[in-house]
């Protein structure tokens, strides 16, 4: 956490911590019908702090269809999407240590040659694919999806189905 979270969770700690002394300071001195107010406008101001963070959840939950609509925007950029099933036997001729990275540039120039494309950009999961078993056992064929957007760009995913 932030700074300022923290700052604010002590805060609210010592708040709490004051009411409950004074909360129990006043009950020594007062008679049973004066404790049950208490009581109740202990109650009343949980019930205050639930509904602001049930109003917070809901205000989240509203700015996330603004994201839906950014992924939309992209899915109306894509020109082209095609999958692939890319061989990396090339990788395992050459010295262990390097046949991972070696995979890698093995995905791009593919992608390159057949999307024809400048720039190719490899997504978090398909990276995560390829160095799964670390840098001496690169998988020795890997599905892709690709997508071309009007820019020439591509973007590479792990095809569905893969793991």
């Amino acid at each position: 956490m932030s700074k300022p979270e923290d700052k604010a969770e002590e805060e609210k700690l010592t708040e709490e911590t004051s009411e409950k002394r004074e909360a129990e300071e006043k009950t020594e001195e007062l008679t049973e019908p004066q404790k049950q107010e208490i009581i109740e406008e202990k109650a009343e101001k949980k019930a205050v702090k639930e509904a602001k963070e049930a109003k917070t959840a809901k205000e989240e939950k509203a700015a996330k269809p603004k994201k839906r609509k950014a992924e939309e925007e992209e899915k109306a950029n894509i020109v082209e999407e095609k999958t692939y099933t890319i061989p990396l036997g090339r990788a395992w001729n050459i010295q262990q240590p390097y046949r991972t990275p070696k995979s890698i540039k093995l995905v791009r120039n593919y992608i390159k040659r057949h999307m024809k494309a400048d720039v190719v950009k490899l997504q978090a999961g398909l990276n995560r694919f390829m160095w799964r078993r670390g840098i001496e056992k690169p998988p020795r064929r890997v599905c892709v999806r690709a997508t071309k957007d009007k820019d020439g760009n591509v973007k590479v995913y792990l095809a569905e189905g893969e793991k």
